[in-house]
């Protein structure tokens, strides 16, 4: 790269968050115009600590290592988006693991708000990707026009109805869970989490996720107990623990309470259903109380809809009438020519049983 492009690179990085005239200084910053590809620029920086330094461009995730008792770089690696199959966060956050298609992992720490900021910055991204496992044909992507709409291919045939842009149904599927997931508090975090990809055949028609949070979850008791790391998804009907190796549903009409605690780490939610209680610890603070509290309003909701009101109570039988009543009655209707003398002494006669 010419000085100019190497000053530009600077310039760009100058503003982005996250970069300091400490961060300008690193000699990895300075290896980057040899590195970067025509008008690539860095867009996003995570900003890890010495001998690591990761970038993220238009295209891909860029790592820099350099010598850890020199300023000699000793290599770089670069991850395009389309071989990226998971991003998230651990450890509280303070460190960014990547997982590759080819089963690669890769960890970097860095503060919680560089790690939140790269995580939100890369899913886009990864989630923009050509679709993979398309019937012949198809689409592998859609072009989009400037108002966001699909823009058909010339003489194409517009995809059927029940498959949104040309996706299999499951990809489809997976695409509204990640678009209701972009509307949680925190759910962008686990767009690319590798259980969301297991969602589309767990959830019902129609389902999806209205809160959402992970932690560990222990199976098993006394000297059988196993942890097992969880994603908590609670949707319109029930709450589901989703772990690679198992799944786990409840029902909200079939839990009879919920807890959450806040502690100074990290929180936990526990879910007592018909005696059993199911505790799910190591869950971020805010996402205790927030997905806790919607479990609970749940819980309570659907609780009252199954309390019927009870039917009225029956009135009371009327008393059967005396002999003389009906004698009174019949009568009346006599005085007043209703009945003729017969009839009167016909029901008469029937009355007293003569």
């Amino acid at each position: 790269m010419t000085d100019g492009e190497t000053s530009a690179i600077y310039s760009v990085l100058r503003g982005l968050d996250g970069v300091d005239e400490k961060t300008l200084k690193r000699p990895e910053i300075a290896h980057l115009p040899s590195i970067l590809e025509g008008s690539e620029q860095p867009e996003c920086v995570l900003g890890s600590p010495p001998p690591n330094f990761v970038i993220a461009t238009d295209r891909r995730i860029v790592h820099v290592t350099k010598s850890a008792l020199t300023d000699k770089i000793k290599k770089h690696a670069s991850y395009p988006y389309g071989e990226i199959s998971q991003i998230e966060g651990a450890l509280f956050m303070r460190a960014l693991i990547i997982r590759t298609t080819n089963n690669k992992r890769i960890q970097f720490n860095a503060s919680k708000d560089r790690v939140e900021a790269f995580i939100a910055f890369v899913n886009p991204k990864i989630a923009g990707q050509p679709v993979h496992h398309l019937p012949s044909g198809w689409m592998s992507r859609v072009p989009t026009s400037t108002q966001g709409e699909a823009t058909p291919r010339a003489g194409s045939q517009p995809a059927p109805e029940s498959r949104s842009f040309g996706l299999h149904p499951h990809d489809s599927k997976l695409a509204s869970i990640q678009s209701a997931l972009r509307r949680l508090d925190g759910g962008e975090q686990y767009l690319n989490h590798g259980e969301i990809k297991q969602l589309p055949s767990i959830l019902w028609k129609n389902e999806v996720p209205l809160q959402i949070t992970s932690g560990n979850h222990n199976r098993g008791g006394a000297f059988l107990t196993k942890i097992f790391s969880v994603l908590v998804v609670a949707t319109e009907r029930r709450v589901v623990l989703v772990n690679k190796k198992f799944v786990k549903d409840f029902s909200y009409t079939d839990i009879t309470s919920v807890e959450y605690r806040q502690h100074v780490l990290s929180g936990a939610i526990t879910i007592y259903v018909s005696g059993v209680k199911e505790e799910i610890d190591f869950v971020p603070n805010d996402q205790a109380k927030l997905v806790g509290e919607f479990i609970r309003n749940k819980v309570s909701e659907l609780r009252g809809q199954s309390r019927a009101p009870s039917p009225p109570a029956p009135s009371p039988a009327a008393a059967p009438a005396s002999v003389a009543d009906e004698l009174l009655k019949f009568s009346e209707l006599l005085e007043k020519g209703i009945i003729s003398q017969e009839e009167f002494d016909a029901q008469k006669a029937k009355l007293l049983g003569s």
